[in-house]
């Protein structure tokens, strides 16, 4: 082992992982302005400012409210889930994201940057303890959410869902994969 290696692996993998955020946000960025496009082809020259808060009530009742989705009790269910549960997860997510960035740190005789390391908190703080317990508990239901989402699609009971969408369960597969990872990593402690 050679005296670089302690600072150029640290090094090396905050690059990468800044190299992976910068990627994802522009393959997002470049997705998102074609999505922009096609919508700007139905524009027409016609105001959306009138009546603002009964289109803030709206949005609010469909998108955060589920409201159509629970027309279908079960489905409506299992989106909320996944809604919120990555609404919460993400939290997590950015400390891991934060702690990849910060991991040259390690390098330099420091440690990387975790919620737990922020001014006032430590590990055994009421806040840490409630952000990893959230943590624990969303996983679980996503990954309940997921058998359940797939067991609804592979039953052929659900008109709807026929035939059934290879791309949908795709994605159920790798948020379920994600999700077993999380339990895995955080139950072992094998971290890099």
């Amino acid at each position: 082992s050679g005296r670089g290696e302690p600072v150029f692996f640290p090094l090396l993998y905050s690059l990468v992982m800044a190299l992976v955020i910068v990627s994802a946000f522009g393959f997002m960025g470049l997705a998102l302005g074609r999505i922009a496009r096609m919508v700007a082809t139905g524009i027409r020259d016609e105001s959306h400012t009138d009546f603002v808060a009964s289109r803030i009530k709206m949005v609010i009742q469909i998108v955060f409210g589920h409201q159509k989705t629970l027309e279908d009790k079960k489905s409506g269910l299992l989106h909320i889930v996944f809604i919120y549960g990555f609404f919460i997860l993400g939290i997590g997510h950015m400390e891991v994201v934060l702690e990849g960035l910060t991991y040259f740190m390690k390098g330099l005789g420091g440690q990387p940057l975790l919620y737990e390391r922020l001014p006032g908190m430590s590990y055994d703080h009421p806040i840490i303890i409630a952000f990893h317990l959230s943590q624990d508990i969303m996983a679980f239901l996503i990954l309940i959410a997921v058998v359940g989402a797939l067991a609804r699609r592979w039953s052929g009971r659900v008109p709807r869902l026929m035939p059934r969408s290879p791309d949908a369960e795709v994605i159920l597969y790798f948020i379920g994969f994600l999700y077993l990872t999380f339990f895995w990593l955080n139950g072992t402690g094998l971290y890099i």
